[in-house]
């Protein structure tokens, strides 16, 4: 049986009183054949439970300055890795851009991912 950490064990918590369910649309890089340009496409819409929420400030103190925050804040489940870069979500009818994506490992293991996202 592999071990499970705290952290694990603390999202899955987290994650149960927590999650709501939105709309991924996850997205695919290609390069086009004429101008070598990236283009983004993205596939069917899915329904997902993620940790959902919206950052009351755009800006936050650092030592060396301000950094920019996105507009709300996304974790996926435990143990099942659902966004990447550039993927859309709906939620409550406002799309966001995830963008600035963070593993996150317990005991050595891809537990789960946050995300920051932009609202679009």
């Amino acid at each position: 049986m592999p071990r499970i950490g705290p952290l694990a064990n603390a999202m899955k918590i987290i994650f149960n009183d927590s999650k709501r369910t939105v709309t991924l649309y996850r997205a695919t890089k290609t390069e086009s054949n004429i101008t070598g340009s990236e283009e983004l496409t993205y596939a069917a819409a899915e329904e997902v439970e993620l940790i959902f929420f919206k950052t009351e400030s755009k800006f936050e103190w650092d030592t060396e300055g301000m950094l920019e925050k996105g507009d709300a804040v996304v974790f996926d489940k435990p143990g099942n890795i659902n966004i990447a870069r550039n993927d859309k979500i709906v939620v409550d009818g406002e799309t966001f851009l995830i963008k600035k994506v963070v593993a996150w490992y317990d005991n050595d293991r891809h537990d789960y991912d946050a995300a920051v996202a932009y609202k679009i």
